[in-house]
């Protein structure tokens, strides 16, 4: 089986969203939930697709959400490639500070960079799916 880029933009959507995603080896099926372990997921609401992933699992293979770190890095990458050197200053001392996720988020919802971040992340999403993917990528679609 190949994931198209169809494929592939679904699942780095559902990641960027704090999912996890498992892709069916055979079928292409992809069943997406929020981490059960977690604490502040209500995993009663998403069992039938655990128990879906979990009864087929060896067929099944886990596409995970970027840690903090590998999220950290590209706000840095972002930060980066900006040519606005004052703006991206201030992404810098907001990644250095307390609460950087959040800090960084604020500047950015509050400039004229927003969309440029999200087609930003979005790219960064699909590269991270394509580099967990032992999938074989199609070239069409």
């Amino acid at each position: 089986m190949k994931l198209s880029e169809a494929e592939i933009e679904k699942i780095a959507s559902e990641l960027d969203l704090g999912m996890i995603c498992h892709y069916h080896r055979v079928t292409g099926e992809l069943v997406c939930f929020p981490d059960p372990d977690n604490e502040y997921v209500d995993a009663e609401m998403w069992k039938d697709e655990i128990k879906k992933v979990k009864n087929d699992a060896k067929n099944y293979h886990r596409f995970e959400p970027m840690n903090s770190t590998e999220a950290f890095r590209v706000m840095e990458h972002f930060a980066e490639s900006l040519s606005d050197a004052p703006f991206a200053s201030k992404l810098y001392k907001a990644l250095a500070n307390r609460r950087p996720f959040q800090g960084f988020k604020l500047l950015v919802d509050q400039s004229d960079y927003r969309e440029q971040w999200f087609d930003f992340k979005r790219i960064a999403y699909l590269q991270f799916v394509k580099e967990q993917s032992p999938i074989q990528l199609s070239d069409s679609d």
